[in-house]
């Protein structure tokens, strides 16, 4: 995403450019003013303690640390083919509310590490701009709405206007708000040299039916692009390797193409052996993607980061605020998956070797660089030591992709710890895994929760397992789940969870009252499901660092996942703000299918990443920067279509199964058929066979003895000849 630095001038006099056609889309040659009318959400005043009030949308706040909690809402918008925004207006009126508010200044986000040093600096910088706010200023914001950034994706020229439809005077208690708002977005003719740039990918054609994102004029962007009539015939791949990876590569190679991909394999050596140049391997390797690539949607990169380097990110270019490698710089990818631009242009302007620049220092916000996060390339990386797990992990990958069995990829295994304890409350990882099962992202019938049970003040959240190292081991080995997201305390290696202890009694959490127990470590990789392997997205910080050792990202995909989903250094969160909120957008895009995106891992990567990037601005850098993915990024959940790999839609339990408060089982066959009725327990162990034979047709009762049985959690699963059923009970002793 191409951020914009300080306020566009307007050109007097415009270049003309020919138009250059191609497949009946042709690039302006001319300016013009687009202009749209955007109806503001409705929204709710909720009291909260000590008079204050929160304004709930569905919206996301763009505040600083200290300043009033103002929902913020934005739009992206697609340009006519070949132009760029020159400047944008956003127009209304707000209308006073009746009454004095005092709204809530908005929380810092803090180290999911719970350093407590940089959770004190970012309390101060909290209440230091809070004092200096509330004591009395200008209403904010001035501005209705601003331009908030342009990027190009692939032949689309897009651009992200910011809408605050509310203003706030914290002096005389004043609220405003703004029902509707006309925007206008201003454009220009793209340069010459960009020009011819978009014009490749035009000639190439799209790799995907649908224009990108969330696109509000989307109706209008199909008319100007016409993706659906230059569709390529077949999705394509290109894997960076080193010469030495090349024999294990065959075979998944020649699987590729049987699934339907056009690919080409490229070596480090012959990218430094070819005529493109650059300031360093790095450099060199995206320029020749940018010659080379207008073609493939995906990128693999299978060597290890010293062999193939990621791109090192600094967010805030020479200055360290934190002075620790555990925080930044960030270790990126995405530098290979934006094309766009030359790095003179985009992810390093100055030349001064500091990319993706946007901040001065933490307390300074503004684009330095203009990174853009709208990928032309979906990025994956294995982090190649050895030719063997190579070989291992692509077996494992066609065993995921081809599986039919529906239930075990909608299966889950969640496992969440406290992050934060506060002297009036915690901030419960349980909270985020509830979002996702309570809004259908993930199955809340075939969710596995294990969440923490220990200490002075444990989860609230009811889970199937107490947390603990040897219960997430069990769950992960002996579970058939094709998903597993986990939210703790994380290094490159392991992640902990953590429980107070409140020696001196005085409810007052301090740091050497906190214990870290393990949660999950490189070890414990081994007795992880590699018959039926995971899909894992690591919330914890660091878990996909790859140069601090051997990050517990990759030895999970050297082990029992097919794909994962990582920080590569320490994550800030404490709200949807925050990096849950980063990873609770993939997940969306990648389970919940989206228009669009069809379960596929890369693109629901790269799409939620650039949607938080578009939220939150330059400061989302902190996360998104380190947001990598570790596996294929063209791996499909749900199989894929061609060459025998498709699956079909999950089956769910039909209304006709289920457990009665006497634990009788009932379940209705439409005709008479041979079944099988078991009995599992919530690791994946089963537990008895209720029933095999023929079941009449009509209604079916058994009784199930659960005496013997303790508490917890069980599924009980239907086998008939028209598929499985599964649906599950809890038994309370």
């Amino acid at each position: 995403m191409r951020w914009i630095k300080g306020a566009w001038a307007f050109i007097a006099a415009i270049v003309i450019f020919p138009s250059i056609l191609s497949s009946e889309v042709k690039l302006r040659d001319s300016g013009g003013v687009l202009e749209y009318h955007i109806e503001i959400p409705e929204y709710e005043i909720r009291n909260l303690e000590g008079g204050e009030v929160r304004l709930m949308m569905r919206a996301t706040t763009h505040a600083n640390p200290g300043y009033p909690r103002l929902p913020a809402l934005t739009y992206t918008f697609a340009l006519p083919p070949g132009t760029e925004a020159r400047s944008v207006e956003v127009e209304g009126e707000r209308i006073p509310i009746e009454g004095k508010y005092m709204v809530e200044a908005r929380k810092p986000l803090y180290p999911i590490s719970g350093d407590s040093e940089i959770i004190q600096r970012l309390d101060s910088l909290y209440y230091e701009n809070r004092q200096r706010v509330y004591s009395g200023m200008e209403s904010l914001p001035g501005t209705l709405g601003r331009l908030q950034a342009t990027y190009e994706q692939r032949e689309y020229s897009l651009v992200t206007v910011a809408v605050y439809p509310f203003s706030f005077d914290p002096q005389s208690q004043g609220l405003s708000y703004a029902g509707e708002a006309t925007v206008r977005i201003h454009y220009e003719p793209a340069s010459e040299e960009h020009s011819a740039f978009i014009s490749g990918f035009l000639e190439t054609g799209a790799t995907d039916s649908e224009v990108p994102g969330k696109i509000f004029n989307k109706a209008q962007a199909r008319d100007w692009y016409c993706p659906q009539e230059r569709l390529l015939s077949s999705p394509g791949m290109i894997i960076l390797t080193v010469e030495k990876f090349l024999p294990c590569l065959e075979d998944y190679v020649s699987w590729r193409e049987r699934t339907g991909f056009n690919v080409r394999v490229v070596t480090k050596q012959e990218i430094e052996a070819s005529s493109v140049d650059g300031l360093d391997l790095e450099q060199r390797i995206r320029n020749w993607l940018r010659e080379n690539a207008a073609g493939y949607n995906y990128l693999f990169i299978i060597a290890h980061h010293w062999e193939i380097p990621m791109r090192i990110l600094s967010s805030f270019g020479s200055e360290d605020p934190y002075q620790n490698s555990r925080y930044y710089p960030h270790p990126s990818d995405i530098y290979y998956g934006d094309l766009s631009r030359p790095d003179s242009e985009s992810w390093d302007i100055n030349g001064d070797g500091y990319y993706g620049q946007v901040a001065s220092n933490y307390l300074e916000q503004g684009s330095m660089d203009i990174p853009d996060l709208g990928m032309e390339l979906h990025v994956g990386r294995f982090n190649a030591w050895e030719q063997g797990f190579i070989e291992d992990y692509t077996e494992r990958l066609k065993t995921f992709e081809s599986s039919e069995d529906s239930l075990y990829k909608i299966r889950s295994v969640l496992a969440a710890s406290i992050l934060f304890y506060y002297s009036d409350g915690k901030y419960d990882g349980a909270s985020i895994m509830e979002d996702l099962t309570n809004n259908d992202i993930l199955e809340d019938l075939y969710a596995t929760r294990l969440y923490e049970k220990e200490g002075e003040d444990p989860s609230s959240f009811e889970c199937d397992y107490a947390f603990t190292n040897s219960a997430l081991v069990s769950a992960l080995g002996n579970n058939d789940a094709g998903v597993f997201v986990e939210f703790n305390h994380g290094s490159s290696s392991r992640f902990a969870r953590c429980v107070w202890y409140d020696e001196n009694e005085d409810d007052y959490p301090q740091d050497r009252e906190l214990e870290y127990p393990l949660g999950l470590s490189n070890g414990d990789c081994d007795d992880i499901n590699r018959d039926k392997p995971n899909t894992s997205f690591l919330i914890s910080c660091l878990c996909g660092a790859p140069d601090q050792g051997y990050p517990l990202s990759q030895r999970l995909i050297d082990y029992g996942s097919v794909g994962t989903v990582a920080q590569t250094r320490v994550a800030f969160g404490g709200g949807y703000s925050g990096v849950e909120g980063l990873f609770y957008s993939v997940l969306d895009n990648y389970l919940a299918k989206p228009e669009g995106f069809d379960y596929v891992l890369g693109d629901a990567v790269d799409a939620g990443r650039a949607s938080y990037w578009e939220q939150e601005g330059p400061g989302a850098a902190f996360n998104a920067y380190g947001h990598a993915l570790y596996g294929d990024p063209a791996l499909r959940h749900f199989g894929r279509q061609g060459s025998g790999v498709a699956e079909d839609e999950p089956v769910l339990s039909p209304v006709g199964l289920r457990v009665d408060t006497d634990y009788n089982v009932r379940f209705t066959l439409s005709r008479p058929s041979r079944t099988l009725l078991e009995v599992w327990d919530a690791a994946g162990r089963k537990v008895e066979t209720l029933f095999e034979g023929t079941a009449d047709a009509g209604s079916n009762v058994l009784d199930w003895g659960v005496s013997d049985l303790s508490s917890g959690s069980y599924f009980i699963t239907l086998r008939t000849e028209n598929g499985l059923h599964t649906t599950k009970t809890v038994v309370v002793r």
